[in-house]
């Protein structure tokens, strides 16, 4: 295993430093060289070098990503797809989708994270949500080839996505083992399970495990092992990864005994309560915290 980070937040490092957009400025800062990087439903990337956006539809683009990876001895660990499952134009997401692996052969990237989320105006029971998400998956997978080793992690997130009756159904509608997690250490906790039941639930999906991200709440002590309303007071408790409820040890430990061994990608969601300075120093925390469980 090894750490890396998500591009918004090595985006904040960078504005922090005073470098907005230079994300290399800040992955030397943190000492780390993998990226987790968003791709857009219009083909593109943030760039690594400036406070812009690359289009990877044609090879002018891939050889720019490529460039600025190589020079600075980066790589993409994987990339990051905000999905709607309940698109009207299916054929648009899942083409979206196909392009995104089609991209990822170029970086020798392995994983893809799909976000589980179901906009529509109405109330859609975790039967229909999960009906939709395993709809358009199997699409996906009939079109590209069997060979083809990228794998995608729904991850927990969202109304849905941190139910795990809508993951077991999604995964075992689906039946290919290119589809996994993504799994969010935080979330479960989000969602309001106990702490105890977060770990069971860790322990459940472990070896369905593709990508991570990871983030903590430190919630007062007398509601840590109670049910709680789904994203209670989050702002409020969302902390540096180090410092939160979560025992990162164990969620690693889990994860190797499941033999996880892709990295563990950095999504602190806490850095907007501190200055500048301070949450440079908190995300260099997170790092060496996280490098020292590995």
């Amino acid at each position: 295993m090894y750490v890396s980070v998500r591009d918004f937040g090595a985006r904040e490092v960078s504005e922090f430093l005073g470098k907005k957009g230079n994300i290399v400025e800040a992955m030397k800062y943190l000492e780390l060289d993998a990226i987790e990087l968003e791709y857009f439903d219009d083909d593109s990337v943030y760039s690594l070098k400036e406070d812009g956006k690359i289009n990877l539809r044609g090879e002018e683009g891939i050889k720019r990503l490529e460039e600025e990876l190589s020079s600075n001895n980066l790589k993409v660990s994987s990339f990051l797809m905000h999905n709607n499952f309940a698109d009207e134009d299916m054929k648009k997401q899942t083409d979206w989708i196909i392009k995104c692996i089609e991209v990822t052969e170029h970086f020798n990237t392995r994983a893809i994270r799909i976000d589980p989320i179901i906009k529509t105006e109405r109330e859609v029971s975790i039967e229909e949500a999960a009906g939709m998400s395993s709809k358009a998956l199997r699409r996906v997978f009939d079109e590209i080839q069997k060979e083809k080793k990228v794998y995608l992690g729904i991850e927990n997130h969202g109304k849905y996505g941190n139910n795990p009756e809508f993951l077991r159904r999604v995964i075992n509608e689906v039946g290919d083992g290119r589809l996994g997690l993504c799994l969010d250490s935080g979330n479960f906790y989000w969602y309001g399970f106990p702490i105890d039941e977060v770990y069971k639930i860790f322990e459940e999906f472990a070896p369905l495990v593709r990508h991570t991200h990871v983030k903590n709440i430190k919630y007062p002590v007398e509601i840590r092992s109670k049910k709680r309303e789904i994203g209670y007071k989050y702002n409020e408790y969302v902390s540096p990864i180090y410092e939160g409820d979560i025992d990162h040890s164990k969620y690693i430990e889990i994860l190797k005994k499941a033999g996880y061994d892709r990295d563990i990608c950095i999504e602190d969601e806490s850095l907007w309560k501190y200055s500048g300075e301070e949450a440079l120093a908190v995300m260099k925390k997170d790092v060496s915290y996280l490098k020292g469980l590995l």
